[in-house]
């Protein structure tokens, strides 16, 4: 399978993000969503018909458990059941199924806020794309996410925002940034030491390259 060009968008069950009302707008151009179990009760929220829903539905409303069951029936769009005693959260069995597809940027919305376990659950999922070679970001009005491998990612400025970098492996090398404040040049950084903490932008677009290893780059809004 060729790998897809295009996004695919996982609404997950953390907190509700208003950030989805415009998915189907200009905000970011889905090519396909899966909704994760309470992830469905906001698509629905939102107005947003997703490509597929997944999940065990332990955490989604009885009403939307029911709305599923006639939509099952009716084959408006595919269901995926798991049993609830399973390994793979159903954040991760929405990355893979992703994966699966062939999609080579995966963005996360709703999984931030909420329980600190999911949230660090979901952290965990995106650092396992990552190590897949695939862009994958969590977002939502005030923090954004992204998990990087080996390669580039670029950031559009965002006024009144922070740029933070952290390892997740052990040690991440081969940094190199443009376009912030406080640059590096083939730099590195440990899990065990937050050097890359609250750097800004200098300029209209930031880019991040990593040769060696997997990190997380945090953009973060600043209280007014």
């Amino acid at each position: 399978m060729e790998p897809k060009g295009d996004i695919c968008v996982i609404i997950s069950g953390g907190q509700y993000t208003p950030i989805i009302e415009k998915i189907k707008e200009d905000y970011v151009i889905a090519s396909y969503v899966i909704a994760c179990d309470k992830g469905f009760d906001y698509a629905t929220r939102a107005g947003i018909t997703p490509n597929l829903v997944i999940g065990d539905f332990d955490s989604c409303k009885e009403a939307t458990r029911e709305l599923l069951i006639n939509i099952e029936e009716k084959k408006e769009f595919t269901i995926e059941r798991y049993p609830s005693e399973k390994d793979d959260t159903d954040t991760m069995l929405a990355i893979k199924r992703a994966l699966a597809l062939g999609y080579r940027r995966i963005c996360i919305y709703c999984g931030l806020g909420g329980r600190v376990d999911h949230l660090y659950a979901n952290m965990q999922s995106l650092v396992y794309a990552a190590g897949q070679g695939v862009i994958c970001s969590m977002e939502d009005e005030e923090n954004c996410i992204y998990a990087l491998g080996k390669g580039v990612l670029e950031l559009p400025r965002r006024e009144g925002w922070s740029v933070s970098l952290f390892a997740v492996t052990d040690v991440c090398r081969g940094i190199t940034t443009k376009g912030l404040k406080y640059p590096l040049e083939n730099g590195e950084l440990v899990n065990s030491f937050p050097l890359g903490m609250s750097n800004e932008w200098i300029e209209e677009q930031a880019t991040v390259e990593l040769k060696e290893g997997i990190m997380l780059v945090m953009l973060s809004k600043k209280e007014a």
